[in-house]
């Protein structure tokens, strides 16, 4: 049989409204790629949406991007691949730490 990945970006909200529509789209996916902070996201949104996928069953990965949140991250900038690498990798690595704390793992990074 045939296995499909239904996948969604989350934990991109900015509003109440956002995180509750957020909060319904879990339950129906079978991945999410959480915002790191780059492009959307922050500590407190990371947390939030790492213990609704957790509740949900649902694969988690990192989704880090440009840190330039006035683009969304969806603009090429001036800005030197060791100094890319660098965000990515912090981006990264505060979802990890805030994973850990909620004693699970991340399975995949979307870009």
């Amino acid at each position: 049989m045939t296995k499909i990945d239904l996948n969604a970006d989350i934990g991109e909200y900015q509003t109440a409204a956002q995180q509750a529509a957020e909060e319904t789209l879990i339950p129906l996916v079978t991945s999410v790629n959480i915002a790191c902070g780059g492009h959307a996201g922050n500590n407190e949104t990371m947390a939030w949406t790492l213990k609704k996928a957790i509740e949900s069953k649902v694969s988690i990965g990192a989704h880090p991007s440009y840190p330039d949140r006035e683009n969304f991250g969806r603009q090429s900038i001036n800005i030197s691949h060791a100094d890319l690498a660098a965000s990515l990798r912090t981006q990264i690595q505060t979802l990890q730490n805030q994973a850990e704390a909620f004693s699970t793992t991340l399975s995949h990074i979307k870009p």
